[in-house]
């Protein structure tokens, strides 16, 4: 399940740094859409991001679903003291939202980036308030099952240790808010400051 998840963060790392190109313009944009779409082995990298992905939820699930007959009566008294918080007694639940708006996510803005003027397909979804609000709700469910996610999967790989883990936990968060800033940021600034055709 580490395994999947750092996967899924390698895969945002240059997803974002793609989609941040809208900011350089519409030439820039629709040049970048261009060539990603020209790569021949691109179908089969999706297939494999998809299952990936899959891959993923199902061993969440799987890992929820023995949790909880490991102990399917709630404690008394919780001590969530630097063990535990709301991110990471929630990760089923962001990962199911986040699992929704992926494949909204396919449906409305992959759709479009396969047309000539990616930039305009992209500026037409978040003009729509289904498209932007969708958006914008699903990054901030990406953030908030990365605030747990991304140190976890560290740690999954022994690299916890009483005298690192505040580092490795800083380093997780300051990643997700990174992540989620950086994309929410996009549908803001086609909403606030450029028009419907930029």
């Amino acid at each position: 399940m580490a395994l999947t998840g750092l996967g899924a963060i390698g895969f945002l790392l240059v997803h974002l740094g793609g989609n941040l190109l809208i900011y350089g313009g519409r030439d820039e944009f629709n040049s970048y859409a261009r060539h990603l779409h020209s790569v021949p082995v691109l179908p089969v990298l999706e297939i494999a991001l998809f299952a990936m992905f899959a891959l993923h939820a199902v061993l969440g699930i799987a890992t929820t679903i023995e949790n909880f007959r490991a102990r399917p009566v709630a404690y008394a008294v919780r001590n969530t003291a630097g063990a535990s918080n709301v991110a990471s007694s929630t990760m089923i639940y962001s990962g199911g939202a986040v699992l929704v708006f992926l494949v909204l996510h396919m449906i409305t803005i992959r759709t479009g980036a396969t047309s000539r003027d990616a930039y305009a397909a992209v500026l037409s979804v978040f003009h729509s308030p289904f498209g932007f609000s969708s958006y914008v709700f699903g990054i901030l469910a990406l953030g908030f099952h990365l605030f747990h996610g991304v140190s976890s999967s560290l740690q999954s790989f022994g690299l916890s240790h009483a005298k690192y883990e505040p580092f490795i936990t800083v380093v997780g968060r300051t990643a997700a808010l990174a992540f989620a800033v950086g994309f929410v940021s996009i549908p803001f600034y086609v909403i606030l400051l450029l028009g419907r055709t930029g």
